[in-house]
């Protein structure tokens, strides 16, 4: 299976605008321009989007994996206009 082009096909990421930037084996980059449709109530961003870049790497071994558990810390919070890419 083209993983790749699996996951370019996300219809989750297609619809709130995640554009994969690379992927390669246990990596991936993938940036996001942040705007209302992606803020909670509070106005800050949901965390979707990491969760997308994670499962992207975490299938890029050719083998389908579904995560269980993990943790993820946030450093910064991010609202409209952000755009969350890597550096």
């Amino acid at each position: 299976m083209d993983f790749k082009k699996f996951f370019e096909n996300n219809r989750f990421a297609a619809k709130v605008g995640i554009v994969l930037l690379e992927m390669g084996v246990g990596t991936t980059k993938a940036k996001l321009e942040i705007t209302d449709n992606h803020l909670k109530a509070v106005n800050i961003v949901q965390g979707g989007a990491i969760d997308f870049a994670f499962a992207v790497a975490s299938n890029s071994h050719e083998n389908m994996a579904i995560v269980i558990n993990n943790s993820i810390a946030y450093i910064k919070i991010v609202s409209k206009g952000t755009c969350l890419s890597p550096p």
